[in-house]
């Protein structure tokens, strides 16, 4: 197996997530370094979402 689709598993794995439990995971995490990982896919995902609101048609900017 490539490192490239199990990156890319995981990420598709952050985005079924939801987003709440996402930021719970990192914020209750006590390991700076596990949090700093944790934190990595919720970013992902928040940049995700907010770029279908903002490319969205009726979107204003």
């Amino acid at each position: 197996m490539s490192t490239e689709n199990v990156f890319e598993k995981m990420l598709v794995e952050a985005e079924r997530t939801d987003l709440q439990t996402l930021r719970a995971d990192f914020l209750n995490e006590k390991d700076p370094a596990k949090q700093q990982v944790l934190h990595a896919p919720y970013t992902y995902v928040l940049d995700k979402r907010q770029e279908k609101v903002i490319n969205h048609q009726e979107f204003s900017r």
